[in-house]
């Protein structure tokens, strides 16, 4: 209606609060998502400059797990996948799904772990941060 705007994304929008669920899981991976493309492009746009101008910068890092991350979460055969076949079955339960989580990628994938004892979570390892994801009521 003629109206103007200025939209604004918070990319640093990451939660992590005492009970995370599927709604934080899928916050938290858009915003990995957005922080993957914005290293990607910025982090090494700019080193490739500094190469380009004959800057070293062998000894120039920064902390990089987004697309492990987001390949644990959504590749083909990643927790977002499992939930889909486990949804499809029918018969799926959000224990179900956890156990096989579990057994797919405990001590197998950098950016995956659980605590000690828990029996309704797993640990998801962000860039922002290590989130404990509670799957009760997924299914």
């Amino acid at each position: 209606t003629g109206q103007n705007f200025i939209g604004l994304l918070d990319i640093f929008g990451f939660e992590d609060f005492e009970y995370n669920s599927f709604e934080q899981i899928c916050i938290n991976l858009a915003n990995e998502t957005l922080q993957n493309h914005y290293n990607n492009y910025i982090f090494q746009k700019d080193m490739d400059e500094c190469r380009a101008e004959g800057v070293d910068v062998t000894g120039v890092v920064f902390p990089d797990r987004g697309a492990k991350c987001l390949e644990l979460a959504c590749g083909r055969t990643g927790v977002f996948g499992m939930l889909d076949d486990e949804c499809s079955m029918g018969t799926g339960s959000d224990e179900g799904f956890l156990d096989k989580v579990i057994y797919k990628f405990d001590g197998k994938h950098d950016c995956f772990s659980t605590k000690r004892f828990s029996r309704n979570s797993f640990i998801v390892k962000h860039y922002a941060a290590d989130v404990n994801y509670t799957v009760e009521g997924w299914l």
